[in-house]
């Protein structure tokens, strides 16, 4: 196993130092702009209407359940979900008295030096030289490509952008703006779920290389039992992990011509631990239908190539430089080959026909990272043995100078994010803060209703209900949600429709308890309440009122 050298636990502690300033400061600036009579949600221009995903969870492993229920979708169903990275979460709040909001951020923060400890020491594994270590490392964490020059292009004179989106949701923008798993700063400044799935894959995919350098079982138990939480709560990535590591003991089995037993032991291994998790999933979609429907409507499928090489901007030509560095040394080492192997493997895989093509590009920055800085010291090698390069070309050796030229070359584009969220919080945007109103509206359902209890509202108000009433709601998301698009069309009706009958039809058709009757669904709805008697209201303050539906 490499070791560190005391500059090296510097420099990690001096990189943690950046990305815990960078990555919090718009949240502090989200947190110092919220108005007084607002609450900050923590949103960002990122997975907007997933954060309440994960807000409810915590909040249900707070009211004392382990195993969750999907909130965003009326259909009755009994708790089946186990996901041990907010379980762990959850249980953090529960016992320190957090908020679904400071948990989530106490989650990152906690995470964050995990993540940059395993990244380092995978870069230490590839790196014997500890320049290339700390350069392949800073890559790891920070570069990504030119789409930050693209929004720029294709903004106009107000600052919108103009850009398309086809059915499944997929914008044709480049990777690097609006996919957060995809890059590893993108990751840390998201959710703490992404943070520790990728920790999970560097420590799988390190240890793996370790038992493929010398085998001992340990590695093989140790890469295991991280397979096996990494695919209870994110199976997104089982055909990475398994056809990562399957892939390249085909190609070093085929190089060297023999079978190499200790690597198909490995690989035995991982399979017994993943076994568990896949099977698991499997009997949830077998058995419970609005998770079944989940998975259908997770269309997650990447933009046209060019989106994709423009949000990998230089990293691509650097990393296919790497390759070529490597393919053109006869002797190839584990390690090399394990490289060259990752690297196709995974590319190729995110253009297979799955539908959740964008999760599978969890882990491919790594190695595109890993073989873009063999490939930078390559060239670097290259022009320092030319006369050219001695007699002609200025050598900015200046730390500034590169630190500056990476920003632009490779930081611009979560740069960019960061200052458009930071512009969301300075301008009080209606999205990512929430009305005291509306805050003790829901959590008087929240005190004053059954768990089983359904609620009816806006799909804005729809997608904050789970996460603060901790209720079911008929509409809250364009996934979680059953049979979204329907319900979507259905509630529009429902607001609208002049026919008492048929509305009433509809409440009882659907079991809904309540209706949450705030400024969106007023402005939405063509008729008032107060005024029916199938509704009693139960509950009123400037903002909201509550209903509860008598049939």
């Amino acid at each position: 196993m490499p070791k560190l050298s005391h500059q090296e636990w510097k420099f990690i502690v001096w990189i943690w130092l950046v990305v815990i300033f960078l990555s919090f400061l718009p949240v502090i600036i989200g947190i110092i702009r919220t108005p007084a009579d607002s609450i900050f949600l923590g949103k960002q221009s990122l997975n907007g209407s997933d954060l309440q995903v994960y807000y409810s969870n915590i909040e249900q492993i707070r009211d004392n359940h382990f195993l969750l229920k999907n909130l965003f979708t009326s259909e009755p169903h009994t708790r089946f979900i186990f996901d041990p990275v907010w379980l762990a979460i959850g249980l953090l709040a529960k016992i320190f008295q957090l908020s679904g909001f400071w948990a989530f951020q106490v989650g990152r923060f906690l995470t964050i030096p995990f993540l940059l400890l395993s990244c380092y020491w995978l870069v230490a594994i590839f790196f014997r030289d500890e320049l290339k270590r700390k350069v392949a490392f800073i890559f790891l964490i920070f570069a990504s490509g030119f789409g930050g020059f693209y929004l720029q292009g294709i903004a106009n004179n107000a600052g919108e952008l103009n850009f398309s989106v086809d059915s499944h949701g997929t914008a044709m923008l480049p990777i690097d703006v609006w996919i957060p798993e995809a890059f590893t700063f993108l990751s840390i400044y998201n959710s703490p779920h992404f943070i520790v799935s990728l920790i999970f894959i560097v420590l799988i995919l390190s240890y793996s290389i370790l038992a493929f350098e010398k085998y001992r079982l340990v590695y093989s138990v140790l890469a295991g039992i991280f397979t096996f939480f990494l695919f209870f709560f994110h199976p997104y990535h089982v055909p990475t992990v398994l056809a990562v590591i399957g892939v390249f003991i085909l190609v070093y089995t085929i190089k060297e011509r023999r079978i190499f037993v200790d690597y198909l032991k490995h690989f035995f291994v991982l399979l017994i631990f993943a076994a568990p998790p896949i099977l698991y999933h499997w009997w949830v979609l077998q058995n419970f239908w609005v998770r079944k429907q989940h998975f259908l409507q997770n269309i997650t499928l990447l933009p046209i190539p060019g989106m994709i090489l423009i949000g990998y901007g230089l990293l691509a030509p650097l990393a296919l430089i790497g390759i070529l560095s490597i393919l053109r040394n006869k002797e190839h080492d584990i390690k090399k080959v394990f490289m060259v192997s990752w690297f196709f493997t995974h590319a190729t895989l995110i253009f297979l026909p799955f539908s959740f093509q964008r999760r599978l590009l969890e882990g491919l920055q790594l190695i595109i990272a890993i073989l873009a800085v063999t490939g930078l010291f390559y060239l670097k090698d290259i022009l320092l043995t030319t006369r050219t390069r001695e007699n002609h070309i200025v050598v900015f050796s200046g730390s500034p100078f590169w630190v500056i030229l990476f920003i632009v070359l490779f930081s611009f584009s979560w740069l960019q994010v960061l200052v458009g969220d930071i512009g969301l919080y300075f301008n009080e945007h209606r999205n990512v803060y929430i009305s005291q109103g509306k805050v003790l509206a829901m959590q008087w359902i929240r005190e004053n209703t059954k768990e089983e209890d359904i609620v009816i509202s806006s799909v804005e108000s729809g997608n904050l209900i789970p996460a603060i009433s901790v209720r079911q709601v008929y509409l809250g998301h364009s996934h979680q949600t059953a049979l979204s698009e329907d319900k979507l069309f259905e509630v529009k009706n429902f607001f609208l429709s002049h026919d008492d009958k048929t509305r009433i039809d509809f409440l009882s058709r659907q079991g809904i308890d309540y209706l949450f009757f705030g400024q969106e669904e007023k402005a939405a709805s063509s008729f008032n309440p107060a005024e029916k008697n199938y509704f009693i209201e139960v509950f009123k303050n400037d903002q909201v009122s509550i209903y509860k539906v008598e049939i």
